[in-house]
């Protein structure tokens, strides 16, 4: 169950109780008794491979650990049965049938100021207030904005299903605790922007 949204410039309420994993270009990944769980939903067609890379710096270094078994549109999911030790980062490379080739962003089995530190042009913590500022991109009107942000498991915990206005203010005590939340910015029911911001409480 997760928070009803309190703007300080507009109010509006939401309630969502359900599991959502993270569209591509976004992975989520926990770690297991089992191992580290990657997963997330491929909205793509005509995929013939999708290959887990993994790194211990997040940054560079990231070798080939294995492939996902089933590569058709929907959920997909990936377990790294002997992570390292320590904090590990993951990443994907989705191959299509026509030979085009592209990476997801990384995720990490630990609470990173780098993957905080992901510029969004759209949606970030204000320095001052700590609280989550989104500001819109000039728009004609024709199109309807929402947001969602996830926790580290994928967990859908902040739901804002319409952005009325070109700066809303996020109070930062509608977020469960302080840490690193993901974020997916749509347009018209498609991701426009994701990326991740820090709450401090």
């Amino acid at each position: 169950m997760f928070r009803y949204l309190c703007f300080i410039t507009v109010g509006i309420m939401a309630a969502v109780n359900a599991y959502a994993q993270p569209d591509l270009p976004n992975i989520a990944c926990v770690r297991t008794d089992s191992g580290v769980v990657l997963s997330w939903k491929c909205q793509y067609d005509g995929v013939s491979s999708v290959v887990v890379r993994r790194s211990a710096d997040s940054m560079h270094h990231y070798d080939s650990i294995g492939t996902v078994a089933d590569v058709r549109r929907g959920a997909q999911q990936y377990t790294d049965i002997i992570p390292p030790e320590g904090r590990c980062f993951y990443k994907v490379t989705v191959v299509f049938a026509s030979g085009l080739r592209w990476t997801s962003n990384h995720c990490s089995t630990g609470d990173t100021t780098d993957a905080a530190a992901r510029i969004s042009r759209y949606v970030h913590t204000n320095a001052f207030t700590g609280h989550v500022d989104v500001l819109m991109p000039p728009d004609d009107g024709k199109h309807l904005y929402s947001l969602h942000f996830f926790d580290a498991e994928g967990q859908l915990v902040l739901e804002v299903p319409v952005l009325r206005v070109s700066t809303t203010i996020i109070d930062r005590r509608n977020f469960p605790h302080k840490g690193v939340f993901r974020f997916q910015l749509y347009r018209d029911g498609e991701v426009y922007e994701a990326g991740n911001v820090r709450v401090n409480r």
